[in-house]
Parts: structure tokens; sequence; C-alpha cells
């Protein structure tokens, strides 16, 4: 059997015995149960200090949140911006514009010992959360749900500001622009996406007066002599709070930035050193963290810690860990077989027994849950459960007509410890 025959096989199998989505799927198919999950309310567990992890916009609780490789710091960082996202257009509930900063691209190279390149750094950071702002703001502007949060944006002064923003740091971004063409809600600012386009690739140092349908529309660029590339952090920063205002006069509550994957892009030895040195600044700097009205969340693996505690010596912001408990790595592990179980609700409590012979139906369950307290993270589940579909698939004759077997979990629990040059989990 190839290797790529498995999702699909897999699929319909897992189907015949009850489960839609596969519970368990490889990055072949984890699109599909990733959307299943997410539309599932009852699929998402809390840690303990979740609400200090969430806070609020009056109490923004922590702002730096550890946790493990796995330990489910992106499925909270969706489950934030999910619960904002919900609350848009909803009378009496605050309307949160969620932002999510990922992308570290192309990032200032230098010596973190140098001042100057610590502000540079710093500066960077601040001017990619300004762009990640404006970007969503594209994005949820032709959602109906807005229309309240846009009542604003008619007044010609708030429509001057906006235009200088797009044209001064969207050009931080041009990977964007073609989704932003692609969307059929961006097709009457088309205008403005060529006037932006123009400004990337022939511009980029200075700012042109717009001229066309543009400059008709929104009239000219403001220019804000006081902003030079030249000039220190606290520029950049001052002009993140005009634009946090700009969006509370829009009609927003607030700007949520939501930090992650602060460790992509490095090799498996130096992602987290070099990780954590390519965040830093957002550690050291705090007063972006005093702009009223925006709250930010940085989601930090485990392995940073070591270079947290050595090198970040402030005091007045703490970091809070996501820990899981038996408890919950059994609610993550019954909810999501849960949110996959087509089999009606009528039906017993869902269970991998259906899937397994007599020599590990009744240990399949147990084994899952001690495999996943062992690692102490809800994604060590899902790989011990994808390569256990794996042993099964790949060394079963008849995989279609039989079920799982006890020496199919020994193998995939000996090659997920890391046996003789396996990879371990």
């Amino acid at each position: 059997m190839k290797k790529n025959d498995l999702p699909l096989e897999c699929d319909t199998w897992l189907a015949s015995h009850g489960f839609v989505p596969n519970p368990f799927p490889s990055n072949a198919t984890r699109a599909e149960t990733d959307k299943v999950l997410q539309n599932d309310e009852t699929a998402f567990v809390r840690v303990p200090n979740y609400g200090s992890i969430r806070g609020t916009l009056d109490d923004p609780g922590a702002h730096f949140i550890f946790a493990e490789s796995g330990g489910g710091k992106t499925t909270v960082r969706e489950e934030i911006k999910r619960y904002y996202d919900g609350l848009l257009g909803m009378k009496n509930n605050p309307q949160v514009l969620s932002v999510i900063y990922k992308n570290f691209e192309d990032l200032p190279t230098g010596d973190l010992n140098e001042d100057d390149y610590q502000q540079i750094l710093y500066r960077a950071h601040v001017e990619r959360i300004i762009a990640a702002i404006l970007l969503r703001l594209f994005d949820v502007w032709g959602d109906k749900r807005q229309s309240a949060c846009i009542r604003g944006i008619k007044h010609k002064r708030i429509k001057k500001q906006l235009q200088w923003y797009l044209t001064k740091f969207l050009n931080l971004f041009p990977w964007q622009f073609k989704k932003l063409q692609k969307s059929a809600r961006m097709r009457s600012y088309l205008p403005l996406l060529h006037y932006l386009i123009r400004v990337l690739l022939g511009a980029l140092s200075s700012l042109v007066p717009a001229t066309g349908p543009l400059a008709t529309a929104l009239g000219d660029i403001p220019t804000y002599k006081n902003y030079s590339k030249l000039e220190g952090k606290f520029i950049a920063v001052e002009l993140l709070s005009e634009l946090i205002s700009l969006c509370k006069e829009i009609g927003y509550s607030g700007v949520y930035v939501l930090i992650d994957n602060l460790e992509l892009g490095y090799s498996e030895e130096k992602k987290y050193e070099k990780g954590f040195y390519r965040i830093a600044p957002l550690f050291w700097n705090l007063d972006i963290y005093d702009i009223s009205g925006m709250i930010i969340k940085i989601f930090i693996p485990q392995g940073m810690e070591p270079f947290y505690k050595q090198k970040v010596r402030q005091t007045r912001i703490l970091p809070v860990k996501m820990e899981w408990t038996r408890d919950l790595i059994r609610d993550v592990y019954k909810r999501r077989l849960r949110s996959c179980w087509k089999v009606g609700e009528d039906a017993a409590e869902p269970s991998l027994e259906v899937l397994c012979d007599l020599s590990l139906r009744d240990k399949i369950d147990q084994f899952m849950i001690e495999y996943g307290c062992s690692k102490k993270t809800p994604q060590a589940l899902i790989e011990i459960g994808v390569r256990l579909l794996d042993e099964h698939f790949y060394t079963t004759e008849r995989f279609s007509d039989e079920l799982i077997s006890l020496e199919a979990w020994e193998r995939a629990t000996y090659k997920a410890m890391g046996s003789k040059g396996e990879e371990v989990l």
C-alpha cells in the first residue's frame, strides 16, 4: 500500500465505524478535522488559568503565556479569536478586533547586545503589528456584522488617517497583496490596491500624493513629517497608539493582538534560542503594553523559558504557564472523539474500542490517556493516534477487514519513544 493512499482509505474505514472526520488526522487531512473541532464549542477544554490567559479589555490578565510544545497554544489563541469574533455585531457586548501576528520573516538582523539594534528590532515588531491590524481591518471590511463598527468610516478625517496608515505600513507585508486582490469584498477598493502596490514597488522611501479616483474619493495623504525611518522606537509606538484610537473612533471597543509561532523557521537545535532573541524586544520594552484599548498576548514555547529567565529582568509583567492535568487530558480525548462521532446522540459514549480487536479493545482508551499524560500535552494524543493508524494500515495485509491489534499499539509506542533512531514525538 502506498503511503499517499492512507488518508482516503483510512477515512473510509473510520467512517464505516462511526468516526467522521478522522479524529487523529495526518497533515493531509487535518484541515477538515480542525474545522469540525473549531465549530464545536464543546470540544474546547479550558486550562485552570484560562480566564487570566484570555483576559478582558478592563482586566487584561496575563500577557506572556508559556506552554509545552503541543500544549495548546495555537488552540487557545484561536479560541480567544473565535470568542471575540463571535461577539461582533452583538449589542451590549465588547466589539473587539482580534489580530494574529505570527509572521516573522525578513526581520532586521544584528547584535542584540547593541542598543541601536534592539530599538530597530523593536520598532520593526511595532510596525508589523500596525500592519497586522490594518490587514485585519481589511479582512472584516465586508462582514455584515461589522456595519456598526465601521459607521465612523464615512468621516473624511478618518478616511485620510486610514489611507496614510495603509500607504505607510502595508508595504511591510508584500506577500499579503495576492490575498487582498483575490478577496471579493475588496473589488471596490481596487484603485487603493493599485496605489498601494505602486508605492510598494517604486516609492517605499517616501510618500507620493494620491492621484485619480483615489484622490477624488479620499483626498490627499496627510504627511506625518515627524515620522522617519531614522527616528527612535517611540514614534512607532505613538503611531500604534493613534491607530488604536482610530479603531475606537470607527466603533471598536479595543484590539487584541495574539502573537504566536515564535520558534518557526529555525532548525530544531536552535529554534528556542533564536526564536527568543527574535521576539526579545517585546519582553524588554513595556511601553507597548500601556497603550489604552490594546491587549497583547504572547504565546511562548516552554523551551524558551531558560532564555526568558536569564534575559528578562522586569517584574511588572509576569508570565503564566498552561499546564495539563490528567483530568484535562482525559477530557480532551473524550471531547475530541465525541466531536467526530457520527453514530447518533443515543449511541454509547464514543470510544476507540470499536476500532480494536479483543487484544486491545478494553485497554485502548486507558492507553491513549496514559500516553497523553506522560507527555503532558494534548498534542501527544493526536500524534500517537496518527502513529497507531499508520501501524495498522501499513502493516496489516487486509487492513479494511481487520481491527487494530495490541501489536500495532506496541509498535506505535515503541517508535514514538525514539527507539534505535526512530523519531521521538
